[in-house]
Parts: C-alpha cells; structure tokens; sequence
C-alpha cells in the first residue's frame, strides 16, 4: 500500500487486513494468507479490533509520514 491509497483508506477498518497481507510471511504463516472473512473472524476471536486498528493506523501514520491538520475545534481539515 503507497501512501495515497492509505490516505483514502484510513477510516476503513480493512487497513488492518492490508497490514496482515504486507507483514504475512508463508515460511511462518502457512503458503498462502487468509481471506478478508477469515481474517476478521480470527480477529474477533482473539483480539481488540479497535485497539489494532489504532495500532495500525500509529503504524501508517507513522511510516507515510502524515500529519492530521484540524481546526481550534479539533475537526478534520485535511491530511498533509
């Protein structure tokens, strides 16, 4: 994922997905990765989806180097 198309995605939980697919490893995870449906049924399971998505979201924030502009009411302006 480039950095444009995390900007048009980050207020979909699916970038989750998007980061198991990047970090999935077939020597370590098995050949071939789990469909979006499998995934989240893992996750629901196991994890705090909210609390990877933040997570996740740090992560690209952090990679892509995005910084969120708001107004004194803290809404969203834009992404630079």
């Amino acid at each position: 994922m480039n950095r444009q198309e995390y900007l048009n995605h980050r207020n979909n939980i699916e970038i989750i997905y998007q980061f198991y697919r990047e970090h999935h490893n077939p020597s370590k995870h098995g050949s071939t990765p789990l469909s979006v449906q499998e995934f989240f049924i893992y996750m629901n399971m196991c994890c705090d989806v909210n609390y990877v998505y933040e997570k996740v979201k740090d992560h690209y924030d952090t990679k892509f180097k995005v910084t969120i502009l708001t107004d004194k009411n803290n809404q969203f302006i834009k992404f630079i």
